[in-house]
């Protein structure tokens, strides 16, 4: 079984997560109050391929009712994804399954 492993830049305020089963997800979490952009490379991901995007998110860190909102997908270019994710919020992107080369 070959290991996925995620890592981004951009921010220390952002975190990033991956689970993996049986596809690709990578959830992000932007603690700061402000949009950041993220740059996410996967180790031996897709070389292209889509992600769909989920964003869990309210007006601000007061917000009592965050939601949830499909956002547009975005292309995945030699195992890396750009993304902008939205102050205090929640993004889950999804790739499917992975070849297991």
């Amino acid at each position: 079984r070959r290991t996925t492993l995620v890592r981004t830049a951009g921010s220390p305020l952002i975190g990033a997560y991956a689970l993996a089963d049986p596809g690709l997800a990578v959830v992000l979490v932007n603690r700061d109050t402000v949009p950041r952009r993220a740059a996410v490379a996967i180790a031996g991901g897709p070389a292209r391929a889509t992600a769909s995007r989920r964003v869990f998110a309210g007006s601000g860190p007061e917000d009592p009712r965050p939601e949830v909102r499909e956002a547009d997908p975005l292309r995945v270019r030699a195992g890396r994804i750009a993304v902008t994710l939205d102050p205090v919020s929640v993004t889950v992107l999804e790739l499917g399954m992975l070849d297991a080369r």
